[in-house]
This record gives C-alpha cells, structure tokens and sequence, in this order.
C-alpha cells in the first residue's frame, strides 16, 4: 500500500509490487530515441531529460542475461538470470568462439534526486524539502563495465551497509574505439545520504 497511500480512488489489496516505475535510458547514435534526443541525452520515458549530472541513490541492483540480437530484429531477445542458465539454453557469455550471444546488464531501481526548480509531475514525491523520482534504469552495453561495476565496488568499499547509504553522480561521457564514437554512463561517487532519508528509500527497496 506505500506508493498508493492517500490516495483514495484506488481500492484493493494494492502495494508497491503493482506499481510501475518510469525508465531512464541515455541516447546514443542510433535506437529508439536517436530520431529525438541528441547522444548522451538522459531520458525519462522518452518524454524529457534530465540534467547533467543526474544524482542518485541506487536501492537494487539485479545482474542479468539479454541475448544479443541486432536492434531492429523481428525476435525478442530472452532475458536470462544466471550464466548458469545461459549455458543450458546453448547460449555463451564470453569471446572463445566469437562474440557472445547473450551479454550482463544491470537492472537497478534508483531514485533520482530532482533540482530545486523540479515540477511536482516530473518528481512526484517528496521528503523534507526535496522531490524525488523513482525510475529503472538498465545498464548495458560499454556502459556495464563502467556504471554497474562502480556501483559493485561502491557496494565492497564505501556503501557497504546498503547502496542506499550515498549517492552516484550519472554523467553520460563520449568515447571513441575503432574510429566509432558512442556514449557511456559514468559514475562518480556523490555525497553521503542521512539516516532518516535511508529509511525512507528502504521502504521502496
């Protein structure tokens, strides 16, 4: 009932399971947002963007498995939980015998910590005097080995506790390989959050 409470049109035995969150994706070059957005720009259901750097606090993080399937493909690619099952579906996760067919992402829960000028709609809730935005954010691609492995060592080292306990500062970073320039989400570590605000995050996590 969290994320429904004080509401009074919605009835039943509802709770923070039946609630769908917003997803955060970064524009590169080509795919669904290529036709609308510029490369590097953060973008909330594909309806406006974000300010760079964006803050926020991680609250899970849940490694996967998609398959590798070239973007505008008829197929959907399946979505595996573990090498393990990778494996037994015939498929592979590393370079021995060519590219891989299913890659690691990360899918994380995160809340985004809206600027002073936020609009009530864009981050619909609030705790003490700051308005927050609760989003899914898939890390994926050359982005992994950079946001989500921050996001690892922050978990080993300085947020041991729980990722709640700080925040990360996203800022999408051009790189060039092979002459190809594309965008990668960087993370740098931000501030330490207080007890009451982790306590909070806690009940959405």
């Amino acid at each position: 009932s969290l994320a429904l409470t004080g509401n009074e049109d919605i009835l039943g035995d509802f709770d923070s399971s039946d609630l769908t969150f917003p997803t955060l994706s970064i524009a590169q070059g080509v795919g669904p947002l290529a036709d609308d957005w510029e490369k590097g720009d953060m973008v909330i259901d594909g309806d406006f963007k974000l300010d760079e750097p964006a803050e926020l606090t991680v609250l899970r993080v849940n490694k996967r498995f998609v398959e590798n399937i070239p973007y505008g493909a008829d197929e959907t690619p399946r979505v595996l939980n573990s090498k393990e099952d990778v494996l037994a579906a015939g498929g592979t996760t590393s370079w021995d015998d060519g590219p891989p067919s299913f890659k690691a992402v990360a899918d994380c829960l995160i809340c985004l910590h809206g600027p002073a000028e936020s609009t009530q709609i864009q981050y619909p809730f609030e705790f003490g005097k700051n308005r927050y935005m609760f989003a899914m954010w898939r890390i994926k691609g050359a982005s992994y080995k950079h946001a989500a492995k921050t996001i690892i060592q922050a978990a080993n080292m300085y947020y041991r506790n729980t990722l709640r306990e700080g925040t990360f500062f996203l800022n999408p970073t051009k790189e060039v390989n092979n002459g190809n320039s594309y965008i990668v989400a960087k993370l740098a570590r931000g501030s330490m959050n207080d007890a009451k605000f982790i306590s909070w995050l806690g009940e959405f996590a």
